[in-house]
């Protein structure tokens, strides 16, 4: 669960409903995306341009090993409130951010920049940044189809010359924008159903 206005992130038990950690001082968190295995959650940061990988490991599974490393990362957090964080640039103003499920790649809308980070979470970079529609708010990725690739599509707020906004549609091959699906009012939000 994304705070604003106390500028944290969240990590509640979907067994109990209660609240397991809480991360703290991240510069105007937004977006969140989440690794299949759920042990990485990416978190967008509007204020500084990051991108946080945080590490939340085996905390949400309620093993009893949990319990310890949440001890563990507690007692740190005291020391360094960084623990278990690190911040990766990508393009300005980053809002939504989405996983592709098969594979290390997140896809990162920057709205200041009308551009669109992908991010190798394998090697902790940036991949390729391409440009997108106007004012991107949410993302959505799918599976690598086969012999086909894998497709992202970006909600644009719009703005300018794109008064209504679109939807830009990224596409593994050649990998770039492949087009932009007109016919909103000003669309956010986005999924994509598996």
């Amino acid at each position: 669960v994304i705070d604003r206005d106390s500028r944290s992130v969240t990590v509640v038990g979907s067994r109990d409903s209660k609240i397991v950690h809480r991360w703290k001082d991240l510069p105007d968190p937004r977006g969140l995306a989440i690794l299949p295995n759920g042990a990485t959650l990416y978190v967008t940061n509007y204020a500084n341009s990051t991108v946080s990988f945080i590490d939340i490991g085996s905390i949400d599974t309620g093993a009893p090993q949990a319990t310890q490393r949440l001890k563990d990362l507690s007692k740190l957090r005291k020391q360094n409130e960084t623990v278990g964080r690190r911040d990766l640039q990508v393009g300005r103003g980053p809002l939504g951010a989405a996983h592709a499920p098969d594979a290390n790649l997140v896809f990162v809308g920057n709205n200041i920049d009308n551009t669109c980070s992908l991010i190798n979470t394998a090697t902790a970079t940036v991949g390729t940044t391409f440009s997108i529609g106007t004012r991107p708010q949410d993302v959505a990725a799918t599976f690598n189809f086969p012999g086909i690739g894998r497709f992202a599509f970006i909600t644009c707020l719009g703005g300018g010359t794109d008064d209504k906004g679109s939807v830009s549609l990224y596409w593994s091959r050649p990998n770039g924008l492949q087009a932009s699906v007109t016919g909103f009012d000003n669309p956010r939000g986005c999924i994509y159903d598996r």
